[in-house]
């Protein structure tokens, strides 16, 4: 795969998102897709999507390893009309998580499980022992992956909490990110890791 993915992603995305967004949900969009692609990523949830017809979200699967699809798979999703993009290569990997938070209703006793599925779908780290925990900042860091382009506005592009335990882990994740084609090409196109740790 080359650079060219990333304009065909554009020129896709730009054809299945028919209302009127801001460029920086549209470019947030992009950059996922781009992710997915080479499997930095498991999948993402664009919520814009959620209304369009599965007839004009065929055209994804043009975009390589790309697949989607519509069900009960996100923490604020309990009907199956949430649209999931995925990349086909990680099916296996994630189709149990799918399954699950299709035919699980949510409630206190679940949470941990739930969260642990969405977190295995988003490539977020896996929730060790209870969900207050993901966000004990004696533990865990506040972690972003923000892309710096030139002459635009920097985009961050995913965000997440994540164990302290796994910062070598979110930065081989950055070093994946830059060695992409697109980021290869464009010297002051590049991505940084920000970490906020407030905790003790």
């Amino acid at each position: 795969m080359t650079i060219k993915i990333f304009e065909k992603i554009k020129k896709i995305i730009d054809e299945i998102i028919v209302e009127e967004i801001d460029e920086e949900t549209k470019e947030k969009i992009y950059y996922n897709c781009y992710l997915v692609v080479y499997e930095i990523r498991n999948g993402f949830y664009p919520e814009i999507f959620n209304n369009t017809d599965e007839k004009i979200l065929k055209k994804l699967r043009k975009i390589p390893n790309i697949d989607f699809i519509k069900c009960a798979c996100y923490d604020s999703s309990y009907y199956k009309d949430t649209i999931y993009i995925f990349n086909k290569n990680k099916y296996q990997s994630i189709k149990k998580s799918i399954e699950y938070l299709n035919k699980t209703k949510r409630n206190d006793n679940n949470i941990l499980k739930i969260q642990s599925k969405i977190a295995n779908l988003l490539s977020y780290d896996k929730i060790k022992r209870n969900y207050k925990e993901a966000f004990d900042e004696t533990k865990t860091l506040g972690i972003r992956y923000i892309i710096i382009r030139k002459d635009k506005k920097d985009l961050t592009i995913l965000s997440y909490q994540s164990y302290k335990s796994n910062l070598i882990k979110n930065y081989e994740k950055l070093q994946k990110i830059n060695n992409l084609p697109i980021f290869d090409r464009y010297k002051k196109h590049r991505c940084i890791l920000e970490i906020d740790d407030i905790g003790v």
